[in-house]
């Protein structure tokens, strides 16, 4: 007989309930089986100049070369990108809601799969090198994974 144990968790998940061991092994098989279904796009995404994982409050919306993918399972897309080592930009963590607007409207697009526009990046209607736009959040407080933070060089082009 399976032993029962409490699940731990976040927000969004089933903490203090009580779960079998079969009940935690399907929700792990699942969740593996959710993140090898990412694997064509995240492979898409890495071979993609620009490519990368961006997650707000409104949900994640993994970039790649011509189309985007969207409506998906954030925690398992996230974990399955880092893992793969794609870029990660998580804007959830920002704490000062106003400067996270700011930089909604204020920072250049990613080049994502095209060349960047010329230097000055500056508003929404410029693309800027990944790394460029990766520090500008990870300054306002965002979680950036698989990028080394962008040389002072760089931010003293734009």
């Amino acid at each position: 007989m399976a032993k029962n144990t409490t699940a731990q968790g976040g927000k969004g998940s089933s903490a203090g309930r009580v779960h079998t061991a079969r009940d935690l092994y399907q929700e792990v098989t699942d969740r593996v089986q959710s993140a090898a279904g990412y694997a064509d796009d995240i492979a898409a995404a890495l071979a993609t100049k620009g490519g990368h994982l961006f997650v707000s409050s409104g949900g994640a919306i993994l970039y790649k070369q011509e189309w985007q993918l969207s409506g998906c399972n954030v925690p398992v897309l996230k974990l399955a990108c880092i893992a793969a080592g794609l870029p990660v930009i998580d804007s959830r963590c920002i704490d000062d809601k106003p400067d996270l607007w700011l930089l909604a409207v204020d920072v250049p697009m990613v080049a994502v799969g095209r060349d960047v526009s010329p230097t000055p990046w500056k508003g929404a209607v410029s693309y800027a090198p990944l790394e460029y736009v990766a520090g500008l959040y990870r300054a306002a407080g965002a979680e950036v994974h698989n990028l080394p933070e962008a040389v002072a060089s760089m931010r003293e082009a734009a």
